[in-house]
């Protein structure tokens, strides 16, 4: 096993730091500033993957596995990596545009469904090459543009801001170096790998498989909000810290730990761009509260029983009270971002009118059990891009 960790089950690698990238790479937590991304990101040595459509929700516990719709439509997600372990079909030495952001961004790179990155590449004869990574920041975002994305001579970026959670990782990584962690290997100071990874393995797998019923106080799962289409009914679930953050006012965000590191990285990354003749794009991506919780039925008590999920004691406020505070906050981080990419002269295009148009005409740009966007979403967000490339 320590000689083929590739055969390690991935829900086992789970349970090591970065999913066990170090038996791929030793040494590479160390050798990572905790700005950046440890690279190669590919820990499964293949270049090609099949795999069904993330299920993030029913992970949380949120969704129940028996009415996740998903698992029927979109049982096959296919998309290839490169020897970065980005999401890109093919290896380049040169590349028109650069695609940045996380998870959204790595999801854009998928081929079947037809994602985001292969559409714009068809409709524009330009070459997309894409540096999306889960789970990043703008920091780690601007090292991989730096590192990699620059080599290759762009003419334009395009980078993705998801309205989600962005802001909040910016801040988990000032926190962590505040806390004097200066690589991946100093977040997981007590951490040992064990002398039989099989018998580690063992130990571990009734906690996986063999799970006892739910606890009292363990959450279960919640029934949907319904987003009706002309042909049917289709249940909707949001994530409970995106339904927090849009109840935020503008003052919240302008106010937040994470702000100013989204601001310099912004604005550092526009100059010098800008000096090299390359022309940046800022790209709001909304949550899927943000579009589509004025296009549900209305069920106030639902809403507040799901952005308290995962906390100890439900939220303060009250169903209607939060209800009412969402619908009106929804588009404040949106507004504060296109306020500051004005100021400084950045290209600011957001998908939030966008994706409003479609959920106003009954088409659902998200997976319903999970916080991402599907091909539909993907497309409608390409069109308005092509726009934008096709101008500049």
């Amino acid at each position: 096993m320590r000689s083929f960790p590739q055969y390690i089950p991935l829900w086992y690698r789970s349970t090591l730091p970065i999913q066990g990238i170090e038996l791929f790479y030793p040494g590479i937590l160390e050798a990572t500033p905790i700005s950046g991304v440890p690279l190669p990101y590919n820990m499964s040595g293949k270049s090609e993957f099949r795999i069904s459509a993330p299920q993030d929700l029913q992970a949380l516990g949120l969704v129940s596995p028996e009415v996740n719709p998903d698992r029927e439509n979109y049982p096959e997600v296919y998309f290839k990596k490169d020897r970065h372990g980005l999401p890109n079909p093919t290896e380049r030495t040169r590349a028109d545009v650069l695609l940045v952001g996380d998870s959204y961004a790595l999801a854009a790179g998928v081929l079947y469904p037809l994602g985001f990155q292969a559409r714009v590449q068809g409709q524009t004869g330009l070459t997309v090459f894409n540096l999306g990574i889960p789970s990043l920041g703008p920091q780690r975002e601007e090292f991989l543009l730096d590192t990699i994305g620059l080599k290759l001579r762009p003419r334009s970026v395009i980078w993705l801001f998801f309205g989600g959670n962005d802001i909040d990782e910016a801040h988990r990584l000032e926190q962590f170096q505040q806390k004097g962690i200066r690589n991946y290997r100093q977040l997981f100071p007590d951490f040992t790998y064990p002398t039989s990874f099989l018998a580690d393995m063992l130990s571990k797998a009734p906690r996986r498989f063999l799970r006892a019923r739910p606890t009292d106080k363990e959450r279960k799962p919640l029934p949907p909000f319904r987003f009706n289409t002309e042909s049917q009914q289709r249940p909707l679930w949001f994530h409970p810290v995106y339904l927090r953050n849009l109840s935020h006012p503008p003052r919240y965000w302008k106010q937040h730990p994470g702000w100013p590191a989204t601001q310099a990285v912004f604005r550092r990354t526009s100059r010098a761009l800008r000096s090299q003749g390359i022309r940046m794009l800022l790209v709001y991506v909304p949550s899927k509260p943000q579009v589509y919780l004025s296009h549900v039925e209305k069920d106030a008590q639902l809403l507040r029983e799901m952005a308290s999920f995962d906390l100890e004691d439900p939220l303060g406020q009250g169903p209607e009270e939060f209800w009412e505070t969402s619908l009106r906050n929804r588009g404040s981080l949106d507004r504060v971002l296109s306020q500051f990419a004005e100021r400084e002269g950045i290209d600011y295009l957001s998908l939030v009118p966008v994706f409003n148009d479609a959920a106003g005409a009954g088409s659902l740009c998200y997976l319903s059990a999970d916080t991402h966007w599907n091909e539909i979403g993907q497309a409608a967000a390409a069109k308005a891009i092509v726009v934008w490339l096709n101008s500049h």
